[in-house]
């Protein structure tokens, strides 16, 4: 029973020791192909060149998006959006659909804006559901 168990754990062992090496090869070639300025696009057409298939390959792209983290807030019968990490006050309305509209048109066209629901989020959960 012991060599059974015992076995079982080294088949365990190797899959997750290959599947790490794996995953770290593939991060330091990743990293050499950066060093050297190789893009993706020319392992494609390399690829293609040498008959495989890449038909299928999505090319990642960065984004420059910047994201905030908001606190929305209602006094009385206004809306108020600060960032959550400064408490900086960012935009204002009498509704949360203006608050929303006004927050779209004062960040960047590239900001990610994440509301958490106990952070004010709630107030915004109508306008979500619709799109």
């Amino acid at each position: 029973m012991e060599f059974i168990i015992g076995f079982f754990a080294f088949i365990i062992g190797l899959f997750v020791g290959f599947q790490y090496a794996a995953h770290m090869a593939g991060r330091a070639l990743g990293t050499m192909l950066n060093e050297f300025g190789i893009t993706d696009r020319e392992i494609a057409r390399k690829a293609e060149e040498m008959g495989i298939d890449v038909s299928r390959y999505v090319e990642e792209t960065e984004t420059e998006a910047d994201t905030i983290e908001l606190l929305v807030e209602q006094v009385d019968n206004r809306y108020y959006a600060y960032r959550w990490e400064t408490d900086e006050f960012v935009a204002q309305a009498e509704t949360p659909e203006q608050l929303y509209a006004e927050l779209i048109e004062c960040l960047p066209a590239n900001t990610l804006v994440n509301i958490d629901r106990d952070r004010g989020g709630e107030y915004f959960k109508h306008i979500a559901e619709k799109g």
